[in-house]
């Protein structure tokens, strides 16, 4: 069963063994801007996706989020 986007930051944060605070820190970012990207709130900004393709040890394409077209092509 697919993971739906908005839990895939959920699951990601889980298999690196993190909290939500840990992961905002970590991406430099507010807690809260993490929840609100985390709980479908906000979309990440091309900073958070980078960000947070970093903390959580993946591309920013597998975090699940659309990329800006330029990254897309």
């Amino acid at each position: 069963m697919p993971v739906s986007r908005k839990n895939r930051l959920r699951v990601l944060r889980a298999e690196n063994d993190l909290t939500q605070i840990e992961t905002a820190r970590r991406a430099k970012m507010p807690e809260t801007r993490y929840w609100r990207i985390e709980n479908g709130y906000d979309e990440p900004s091309d900073d958070d996706r980078r960000a947070l393709a970093k903390v959580l040890r993946v591309t920013e394409s597998e975090l699940g989020f659309d990329l800006p077209a330029e990254a897309a092509q």
